[in-house]
């Protein structure tokens, strides 16, 4: 009976703090983040109408999302227990920095295990899906250069932000990766390491973080056909149903309004990569985007500082759900203009998934609009073959 009792209590503080946190968000017109289970899973929220139409209860928080002309489309609920409501950009980098350091914790404790150095005696328990050294003591938070230098929070200095929200990083100390990594292993750990551990370490972290030049070409295939850097570096890349199919987009390549964005890491591996299409009038927009966290990020910067529409999600759902170069979240249709499909050779297809012939254009096209006239192709299957609509 007691732990029942406490359970409740503890929901309701919950429930309490997300509705303090929700009429401080309307009041000061701040946007939210609303986080349901793992660092990366988190909706970000900032039309003032969403703010101000958001309901909660005991069991769940009701967010309704609007078109463009405030009729409500749909409504996501988020299960209280699994969630929680965060506001302003402080909040966002807070758990920027969170995912940041589960993700260095798995990748220590993966690499101890691999060169068999001894814990002395450290617990390592799972933590939102990931694995975290459970020290106390140890609340080092961490930022990397373009030259892959460390800046890294010691643990007896406070977690301080400018008056912007900004993370303020004047009381971190800089050091090259290694070196780091040594004072976080033997200083907060009590860790000895040895070499072919830092240089795993740093290997891996120079791959998450290093900067990544974008390229962009117009042969598809031979992009698709490149050799794939390992998981570490290239994410949900090496998941991709297309690596190495190159030859099912030629029809696409040859109609001449599709390209594709990719970046290569020093070995000239594939460790991202996107389709960009041409509108038929004009604008530009990039596909799903595969590869690591970072590589996504830096695609999505890449799109709008080019004037180019991104998905706001990459997966094979949510088709039409973009963001603008404006930086606005949308609904969005497009029809890409194609001379030809070849129906036994075709590929799969995350947003483009309808063919249908345009009178008005006299051609064919793809959409992302299965509400579009006359469809006669589906590009849904991964084997190669259109599926008649």
């Amino acid at each position: 009976m007691g732990a029942i009792l406490t359970k409740i209590i503890r929901m309701m503080s919950k429930l309490n703090n997300i509705k303090k946190h929700l009429e401080y968000a309307r009041e000061n017109r701040k946007e939210i983040y609303l986080y349901y289970g793992n660092f990366q899973d988190y909706d970000h929220y900032h039309n003032s109408s969403v703010i101000d139409s958001i309901e909660i209860d005991e069991h769940s928080i009701k967010v309704p999302i609007f078109d463009s002309y405030d009729n409500v489309l749909f409504e996501k609920n988020y299960p209280l227990s699994h969630s929680n409501l965060f506001v302003s950009a402080r909040t966002k980098a807070t758990l920027v920095k969170n995912e940041q350091r589960q993700w260095l914790a798995q990748l220590m404790h993966d690499t101890l295990i691999e060169c068999e150095i001894p814990l002395n005696g450290l617990r390592v328990n799972g933590v939102m899906n990931a694995l975290c050294f459970t020290i106390p003591s140890m609340n080092c938070m961490y930022t990397f250069d373009n030259d892959c230098n460390v800046k890294f929070k010691p643990s007896n200095k406070p977690l301080l932000f400018h008056e912007n929200d900004d993370l303020f990083t004047g009381n971190f100390q800089e050091s090259k990766i290694g070196k780091a990594l040594r004072y976080i292993f033997i200083e907060c750990l009590g860790i000895a390491l040895n070499d072919k551990a830092i240089e795993i370490m740093t290997n891996k972290i120079k791959a998450r973080y290093a900067p990544i030049e974008i390229l962009t070409s117009k042969s598809l295939g031979e992009v698709y056909n490149m050799r794939i850097a390992d998981s570490s570096q290239s994410g949900t890349l090496t998941e991709s149903c297309m690596r190495g199919k190159g030859y099912l987009y030629e029809w696409i390549e040859q109609s001449g309004n599709t390209e594709i964005a990719y970046a290569v890491n020093c070995d000239g591996e594939l460790i991202a990569r996107a389709l960009i299409h041409t509108n038929i009038n004009g604008d530009k927009f990039m596909d799903r985007i595969y590869g690591s966290d970072a590589s996504v990020q830096k695609f999505k910067e890449y799109a709008l500082a080019n004037n180019m529409y991104h998905r706001k999600r990459q997966s094979y759902t949510d088709s039409r759900k973009f963001i603008a170069p404006n930086g606005n979240e949308c609904d969005a249709v497009f029809n890409v203009a194609i001379t030809e499909i070849d129906e036994d050779c075709s590929p799969y297809m995350d947003t483009l998934k309808y063919v249908y012939y345009c009178d008005s254009h006299q051609c064919w096209m793809m959409t992302n609009n299965d509400e579009a006239p006359s469809i006669s192709w589906c590009l849904n299957e991964t084997e190669g073959n259109a599926v008649e609509w």
